[in-house]
């Protein structure tokens, strides 16, 4: 520390703001955080034989500013320079890497890692899309890093909404990045015609949609936006209804069938 104290400690997780880390206080462990300003040094691996903090090779991480994630070992780190070891083939390579290039450091296994854009076990959401039923509420269990399920369940401009289907995130499963970009697929309502003035011509039509699109996180924050672009497959059911709509109704429209659509909503994640 810049005060010339001394700590030591198990170092999990560090960035430009702050580092957190525990300690052992008369057999209790301690968590706790020191803001980077106080901070002078930090020293890893070996002192007078004993372990102060204890890692295996290639297992932290320091991400860089421009999202390429460097895995290794990370020795020493001030407020200049990261200096760090790569182990490949069994050969052990030292240098270091400017702090105005690195973004934030991952320390420990980040298999351990409990939170993050790749770590979700689940997220509940709010928005407006096919993929909220309308304009309704989304839930997403996620069956590894980068496959989830989800259903939305909403109100859709005549009737209430279903939709369900499988979500592909398109980022490594050890990504830190904040944006993920994705596809997806979905069965459900795609379709819905509105007759002014006469309600009991309203419909919903059931069908596949597909999509692309990107959760766009914040650092720290468990919320994020998703918007999505959205292609819906239109069946013929829905232009057999339409044309006899016109022709035995004398239903006049205005607007054609949408070839796409857009999806936004906010949502927060679970871990």
């Amino acid at each position: 520390m810049k005060s010339g104290n001394r700590l030591n400690a198990k170092i999990f997780h560090e960035d430009s703001i702050k580092v957190d880390f525990t300690f052992d206080s008369k057999g209790h462990v301690v968590t706790s955080y020191a803001n980077r300003s106080d901070i002078e040094s930090i020293q890893y691996g070996t002192k007078k034989g004993k372990s102060v903090v204890s890692r295996n090779e290639n297992t932290d991480r320091i991400v860089q500013k421009n999202g390429v994630i460097i895995p290794c070992r990370i020795l020493s780190e001030d407020n200049t320079h990261v200096i760090y070891s790569v182990t490949k083939n069994g050969t052990s390579v030292t240098t270091s890497i400017d702090m105005s290039e690195v973004d934030h450091v991952l320390y420990g296994d980040v298999n351990n890692s409990t939170e993050g854009p790749m770590n979700e076990k689940s997220a509940l959401g709010f928005g407006l899309g096919r993929d909220y039923g309308g304009v309704g509420l989304n839930v997403t269990g996620y069956l590894s890093p980068n496959v989830g399920l989800f259903g939305g369940l909403g109100y859709a401009l005549v009737d209430i909404g279903l939709n369900g289907g499988l979500k592909l995130k398109l980022n490594s499963s050890e990504s830190t990045n904040l944006v993920v970009p994705f596809l997806m697929g979905m069965y459900g309502y795609n379709t819905a015609v509105k007759i002014i003035n006469a309600p009991q011509h309203n419909k919903l039509f059931y069908n596949l949609t597909f999509g692309i699109g990107m959760d766009i996180h914040m650092r720290n924050v468990r919320g994020f936006w998703c918007i999505s672009l959205l292609i819906p497959v239109v069946g013929n059911d829905v232009n057999e209804y339409i044309t006899k709509l016109k022709n035995s109704y004398g239903v006049q429209f205005n607007n054609g069938i949408p070839k796409a659509g857009f999806s936004l909503g906010y949502r927060i994640s679970s871990y």
